[in-house]
């Protein structure tokens, strides 16, 4: 009887152990880097990739890959090879991995609109702004663009800056996103010989928010003192474009919500 029981034992000890080797080896196909980044093979392409990883809400510092990241990467990888057509040879530009460059969060902010008090308007009105060139230390591949509809209304009057009415309300949106490293290699396509490769960034997951800021502009000298969306609390600006300038950055928050 006690042979039996451990034969049992044995057996589901091996069964157990079996499972997690299983599941352990095709966690390491699925994904073979860390959390922030994934490595592609010939047994597993990122066009494979796409059946194992979803697009979720991202909150800031979240650096995990999502779908969303693939196929920015392949979007590249396809007009990297439309514009390869013409050349002779049979090399294709292949995805060879994808890495987490900057983890979600603010990337910029954009400077909208100012309104003054009593006015409205009942239309909302587009938003929209692009981010290209260098950011963060690294030239984007292509130009972004983020887009929001805002319903503008001036302060009514009774709004207080400090110790002063409010004279305006200004608007602002500010775009978020990760930035993505892509890794490519040109392949032949018959031999495997690699003759060159590429490294590209890209902005994914993207979404924006928008404010308004109560505002008093001081008549005689254009200081623009602005109250933060999310307290009482005052900063004061030379002017408005040097509202503008600090807002339109990519540290825009410190003169929103402080």
């Amino acid at each position: 009887m006690k042979k039996c029981i451990l034969l049992i034992l044995g057996i589901a000890v091996m069964t157990s152990l079996s499972s997690n080797i299983l599941s352990v080896s095709a966690l390491e196909n699925y994904n073979a880097g860390t959390e922030g980044e994934i490595i592609y093979t010939e047994n597993y392409t990122a066009e494979d990739a796409l059946n194992n990883y979803e697009n979720v809400k991202m909150e800031e510092n979240d650096t995990f890959i999502t779908k969303d990241d693939i196929e920015e990467g392949l979007r590249l990888q396809n007009e990297l090879n439309s514009n390869n057509k013409l050349k002779m040879g049979g090399y294709t530009w292949v995805l060879t991995s994808q890495s987490t460059h900057r983890s979600y969060g603010v990337l910029k902010g954009h400077y909208f609109k100012k309104v003054e008090a009593g006015v409205s308007n009942s239309k909302s009105s587009n938003a929209s702004f692009s981010i290209s060139g260098e950011l963060f230390g690294v030239k984007l591949a292509t130009s972004y663009s983020f887009s929001t509809s805002v319903s503008y209304n001036g302060p009514s009057g009774t709004e207080k800056v400090g110790n002063n009415y409010a004279t305006h309300r200004l608007y602002s949106t500010i775009a978020y996103g990760k930035i993505m490293c892509n890794n490519f290699v040109y392949k032949d396509n018959y031999t495997g010989h690699i003759s060159g490769t590429m490294t590209t960034y890209t902005i994914t997951n993207k979404s924006t928010q928008k404010y308004s800021n109560l505002a008093y502009i001081n008549p005689s000298n254009r200081k623009v003192t602005v109250r933060s969306v999310g307290s009482s609390s005052t900063k004061t600006f030379t002017n408005e474009t040097a509202f503008k300038n600090k807002v339109n950055s990519t540290s825009p928050v410190s003169s929103i919500d402080f």
